[in-house]
């Protein structure tokens, strides 16, 4: 349980985060790009933050299966190669 609830407050966090440094980029306007000002480095941290080391679509899948009981939305790879042709073909 520990666990999910960290990956909730990373997702929740993350969310809020971007959503704050854009409105700080917006309110610069186009001195929110500048060096000058931290604001455009605030936004490049918080996308940074919002995708690793988990993304915000695993960390959601995650909370489906674990809390909700859904099945996986997505598949683990195969061992199989998919580009290896089966045995006796050429």
């Amino acid at each position: 349980m520990p666990r999910i609830r960290t990956f909730a407050a990373r997702l929740l966090g993350g969310k809020a985060g971007y959503k704050a440094a854009l409105q700080a980029v917006m309110t610069h306007g186009g001195m929110g790009y500048a060096k000058a000002y931290n604001v455009e480095r605030y936004l490049r941290e918080v996308i940074l933050g919002r995708f690793t080391p988990v993304s915000e679509q695993m960390v959601l899948s995650f909370i489906a299966e674990k809390v909700l009981g859904l099945p996986k939305s997505y598949q683990a790879p195969s061992c199989a190669s998919p580009w290896k042709m089966p045995a006796g073909r050429s």
